[in-house]
């Protein structure tokens, strides 16, 4: 494997567990996944941050409050010259990063909850830097339905269709990890562009509710999307989650989507206490790396899943 390989991150829950823990995104935090230090280590280049609407099980309301209050966590490390941590707002500024030294700090925001029925909120978050939108979280909101809501068959409200064409005209990534079948057709239909879901895993092999179908994985392979295959337990494998069965679960996104749509989406920091062994934090991406190498993936696929189908997305979606 080459030493200059790089990785690209679909989602953590990283900033809500330095915040918490009322540390500076530059300092170690031995409790979390994702550090800073230990990222530029094994060569993670690219992060996506993102903000659920819930921390420790309860709502965070009002939430533009709550978001205010974290973004500006990583706006405050990122101005600071000596915290070699970039704001990304464009692929270009990952090759930025690189020259750095730093990393690329993408900023999510995981459920239009955020933005309380208001597109006004959606482009003050832009101007924040905020470059992905999950549609929903754990709740209905105001776009779209989650997972988690029982009988979930709807499609995307006005507001939700609403929202999938703002965000292509701003240039923001629209996620689709959370929410009901019903409305990820909905966004299919309504999309001019490829969709994510950031941090997934295939429900042929995991039958989950969070996971994506084979029919969803097909349009994803269709259209440019992709899927960043997710390192929670329950989402690998209800009974044995292993890095074997997660390789399973690469093998089987590549055989429907195409290796071009698959990538990586973690969940650090955002699935309690239980980890995969082999998985447990961003210290596992080189170990990562050798394993899909040794499943028969070429080098050249291997940096494809590693970093480069996030940033062709990136480039062409957010610019």
């Amino acid at each position: 494997m080459s030493g200059d390989l790089e990785f690209v991150d679909g989602h953590a829950d990283t900033l809500a567990r330095y915040w918490e823990a009322g540390k500076s995104l530059d300092q170690p935090h031995p409790q979390a996944d994702l550090d800073l230090q230990r990222a530029l280590a094994v060569g993670l280049r690219a992060q996506f941050f993102a903000l659920a609407p819930v921390c420790r099980g309860v709502y965070r309301e009002p939430f533009s409050r709550w978001a205010l209050q974290v973004l500006d966590l990583l706006h405050s490390a990122a101005e600071r010259p000596e915290v070699p941590l970039l704001l990304a707002t464009s692929a270009q500024d990952i090759e930025t990063a690189r020259h750095q030294g730093a990393l690329a700090a993408f900023l999510a925001l995981e459920g239009a909850d955020f933005l309380e029925g208001e597109l006004a909120l959606l482009r003050a978050y832009y101007r924040l830097g905020v470059r992905l939108l999950v549609l929903a979280h754990f709740r209905r909101n105001a776009a779209a339905d989650p997972t988690t809501e029982p009988g979930t068959r709807s499609r995307l409200t006005r507001f939700g269709e609403q929202l999938v064409f703002e965000l292509a005209r701003l240039g923001i990534i629209c996620d689709c990890a959370h929410v009901a079948e019903g409305c990820v057709d909905h966004v299919f239909e309504l999309s001019p562009n490829p969709v994510v879901f950031s941090h997934a895993n295939c429900r042929a092999l995991c039958d989950h509710p969070r996971n994506v179908s084979d029919r969803h994985l097909k349009q994803l392979g269709a259209t440019g999307g992709l899927i960043g295959l997710s390192f929670v337990p329950f989402f690998v494998d209800a009974q044995r989650p292993t890095l074997e069965r997660w390789l399973d679960h690469l093998d089987h996104a590549v055989q429907v989507a195409g290796i071009e749509s698959v990538a990586i989406g973690s969940d650090f920091d955002g699935m309690g206490e239980d980890h995969i062994p082999g998985l447990e934090d961003v210290g596992c991406l080189p170990r990562l790396a050798e394993e899909i190498l040794r499943r028969g993936y070429s080098s050249e696929d291997l940096r494809k899943i590693a970093s480069e189908n996030w940033i062709r997305l990136i480039r062409q979606v957010i610019g």
